[in-house]
């Protein structure tokens, strides 16, 4: 499913959420809209392709 940054947010650190591949988790670290990252990697712009049917953020690696 589709997750806009507002929905993400509601996540505790160490959430896992599915990602839509077999067997392939995300885990969530929660401390803030500025620090706020999936799979380790630093969530920079969120909700950049919100009007589509996809949901997409920009990520500092």
């Amino acid at each position: 499913m589709p997750l806009s940054f507002s929905d993400l947010s509601h996540f505790p650190t160490g959430t896992l959420v599915p990602s839509g591949l077999d067997h392939q988790l995300l885990q969530i670290r929660n401390r803030g809209k500025a620090d706020f990252s999936v799979n380790n990697v630093l969530v920079i712009k969120p909700n950049l392709c919100l009007n589509s049917t996809i949901k997409c953020h920009g990520i500092d690696f």
